[in-house]
């Protein structure tokens, strides 16, 4: 069956910005699917993320679960016979997967390049100058910093449910958490709506009871983010393992 191929250019140039940048030497030999210890026989990876991202098939990735099941701990990087590095491929695709559904567009790719850090301290920075003249505050004198320090940072007043400075941090505190919380669950939401849609799932053909879903799926998933058991299984840099565990 023939196979009708548009790459998406400019998706394969961010892969190579993103750590990908040796994407093109893999001639697909399968040496990194035989020797990953997380790969299987019913779901081989990363040699097939390596061609796809190739050919610029960037709807195929960004709703691809098998980026997210790569630990990137080196063995398909390792025993590569032409230094293709998959294990970087896979993050250069998660790091655009993140990109890509991060939420706000013009935000994400600010925090996507390193270049750009700078600016995302000083917009803060400048949230917190602008909260500190609204509030009326002025600079204290010295002798007054070295008794109270910032505790007074937005000025002072005699309510005493709240002071002064934490009705001011809060003021722009709790409206900045609840964008990254909407953020966060309009992002995960979208990419795993796309992993649903690639993997042809539709409909749930059953839901666990509450207590199946601690004992057969939470509990587990738990365990294992502590243990970090499957990460032992890898060779070239099991001394990570540790600096993985949470």
């Amino acid at each position: 069956m023939s196979m009708n191929v548009q790459p998406d250019i400019e998706f394969i140039k961010d892969m190579k910005e993103a750590g990908g940048d040796t994407l093109k030497k893999c001639f697909q030999c399968a040496t990194c699917s035989v020797v990953c210890p997380l790969s299987t026989d019913e779901n081989p990876f990363p040699r097939q993320q390596m061609i796809y991202s190739q050919w610029g098939l960037k709807d195929k990735l960004i709703g691809d679960p098998n980026m997210l099941l790569c630990h990137h701990c080196g063995d398909c990087t390792a025993h590569c016979p032409r230094g293709a590095k998959p294990g970087d491929v896979m993050g250069a695709i998660r790091a655009y997967a993140y990109k890509f559904y991060g939420w706000p567009a013009p935000l994400a790719n600010l925090a996507s390049s390193g270049k750009n850090l700078p600016l995302l301290v000083a917009i803060p920075a400048l949230v917190v100058f602008l909260v500190w003249l609204i509030s009326g505050s002025h600079v204290p004198l010295a002798a007054d910093f070295s008794h109270l320090g910032y505790s007074q940072f937005f000025g002072h007043w005699d309510l005493k449910f709240m002071a002064r400075n934490v009705f001011f941090i809060n003021s722009f505190m709790i409206p900045t958490a609840a964008l990254a919380a909407f953020a966060s669950f309009k992002g995960v939401t979208a990419m795993w709506r796309k992993m649903s849609e690639n993997a042809g799932v539709g409909e749930a053909l059953y839901r666990p009871s509450v207590p199946q879903f601690v004992k057969e799926f939470l509990w587990p998933s738990l365990i294992e983010i502590v243990q970090h058991d499957r990460f032992k299984k890898c060779e070239a840099n099991q001394e990570r393992t540790r600096g993985h565990q949470p």
